[in-house]
Order: structure tokens, then sequence, then C-alpha cells
């Protein structure tokens, strides 16, 4: 079980990363981001298992209401590291996949591509 200094010392940590980057924290529960109508985000880094709407439909969501050209990357961040599970992430939309714990340097190499991500859009 997690305790609840490590989760908070966690969470300082990635302030302290947020900004530094520019980076913001959003908190999604019951509905999805809509955040890309005020503001274009290059990156969404999502937790899979979130309570209320869950990060596979909150991908499925944002991949509907934004072409892949127009919506920032979408990168999953997830405890689930069985069979299937990052195809299933790919299959909502996510177009990356990282299993927790997530190493700094995977993480570096997936911000560098959600970088261009929206100026050169995969195919």
């Amino acid at each position: 079980m997690v305790t609840t200094s490590i989760v908070q010392l966690v969470s300082l940590i990635l302030a302290a990363l947020a900004l530094l980057m520019g980076a913001y924290l959003l908190v999604i529960g019951k509905r999805p981001w809509r955040g890309g109508e005020q503001q274009p985000y290059d990156a969404l880094l999502m937790d899979v298992l979130m309570p209320g709407m869950d990060g596979l439909q909150a991908a499925e969501e944002i991949c509907r209401r934004w072409s892949r050209g127009t919506r920032p990357r979408l990168i999953a961040l997830t405890a689930m590291a069985g069979p299937g599970d990052e195809e299933r992430c790919l299959k909502a939309g996510f177009d990356d996949y990282m299993s927790k714990p997530v190493h700094m340097d995977e993480l570096a190499e997936a911000l560098k591509a959600a970088a261009g991500f929206r100026a050169a859009p995969k195919t």
C-alpha cells in the first residue's frame, strides 16, 4: 500500500517539474478533458485508472473531439502492465504507453516526441 507521505512527495516532485517545464496539473473526474479549447497543450499524461471517467474512456472522448493533428499527444501512465494492457491503451487512442514505475528517460523521450506532434501528425 502506498502511504500518504509517498503520494505527497510524488505530487510535490510533479508540481516542481510542472513549474520548470511550463506544465499544468489537470484533474479530470467524471467529465472528459476540454482544455484544448482554451489553450493548446503538447501532451497529456494521463493515469489509466482514474476514478469517475477512466483514462481509456477519456482518451476515446478526446480522440472523438479532436483530430490527430489538433489534439495533444496522449501518454498513458499506468500500473496496468499485464498482457494486452498496452494494446488496450493504444486502441483507446493513447499515442504512448508507460507502465509504472515510469523511468525519467522514457518520460523525457515521450515529451520530446510530443513537442512536434501537432506540427507533424503520425499517420
